[in-house]
């Protein structure tokens, strides 16, 4: 926790970057999104055919007009 002379407490100094991400772009649930000048990854790190990386979060934007996408779910 954060504290100071002039203050008492910091709200969000435990909010991960990625929810940050998720909440400036308001990306919820699952949508489509649009990522302007994508930047093809040589290295990839996961599994995914591609890999892409956005060099600013402007660049993503959730796409409005659509409806979302088919939801599949597995389970045991």
């Amino acid at each position: 926790d954060l504290k100071g002379e002039t203050f008492s407490h910091v709200f969000g100094t435990n909010t991960s970057s990625l929810e940050l991400f998720l909440m400036n772009r308001k990306i919820r649930g699952p949508c489509w999104l649009e990522v302007k000048n994508p930047q093809l990854l040589n290295q990839p790190v996961s599994w995914c055919k591609v890999e892409a990386m956005a060099l600013k979060p402007d660049l993503v934007n959730v796409i409005k007009d659509v409806g979302p996408p088919p939801l599949v779910v597995m389970s045991f």
